[in-house]
């Protein structure tokens, strides 16, 4: 029988690393920055044209509004938090699946595997059957 392994994807933190990081941060909080100025103007849009129904529309906008908000805070965290952590340390960036085939008699693995990536390049597997 074939069956999927959760396997965790880590990078290793360097400077090269950091600044991708850090600009791909910094790309989305400018993109829910624009979201945020759209939805501004949508809203207006919408209360000039639906004079009656004012209070709906911008209970509407309002949630859009604070769930970027929220998305945007927690960027911003993890900004300062990217600024703190030293190079060498191992970040978990994601995780994947891999196709094993277990049979009667298999030792099962409790732990998932890892896989360590440096500068775009798998540096390690961790684990094993």
């Amino acid at each position: 029988m074939q069956i999927f392994r959760k396997v965790i994807v880590k990078q290793v933190l360097t400077e090269q690393t950091k600044q991708k990081l850090r600009a791909s941060f910094e790309h989305k909080l400018q993109k829910l920055e624009r979201e945020q100025e759209q939805l501004a103007f949508e809203q207006r849009k919408m209360e000039r044209n639906y004079k009656d129904k004012k209070q709906l529309v911008q209970q509407q906008f309002d949630k859009q509004v604070s769930m970027r908000e929220e998305q945007m805070k927690r960027l911003k965290i993890q900004l300062e938090q990217l600024d703190k952590l030293p190079l060498g340390y191992e970040l978990k960036t994601g995780e994947t699946k891999e196709l094993v085939t277990v049979e009667v008699g298999t030792p099962w693995m409790d732990s998932p595997k890892e896989i360590i990536i440096k500068n775009d390049e798998v540096l390690e597997i961790r684990g094993g059957e």
